[in-house]
């Protein structure tokens, strides 16, 4: 089980080296994907769009949301300054 997990470990950071190159594209898709985090976090922390669309509703989310908010901005100021001159 211990080295399936450090496989499983290995070829996700593998694929992330990839992924990245030399422009920060690992940067944009995560900043997607933490929008998109941030947009499910959110939905799922009020009573009223939770109940709305039938899915579990948690009272603390709304930490969840301002980190992956955050987190999304970030990438995107590090995507804005790494920009080509």
């Amino acid at each position: 089980m211990k080295k399936i997990t450090v496989l499983i470990v290995l070829i996700t950071v593998n694929a992330v080296n990839f992924v990245d190159g030399l422009d920060g594209l690992a940067a944009g898709l995560l900043a997607i994907s933490f929008t998109v985090f941030a947009a499910i976090s959110y939905i799922t922390g009020r009573i009223d769009f939770s109940g709305y669309l039938n899915i579990i509703y948690l009272p603390d989310a709304g930490e969840l949301t301002i980190f992956s908010a955050a987190m999304a901005g970030a990438c995107i100021g590090y995507l804005w300054f790494n920009a080509h001159p």
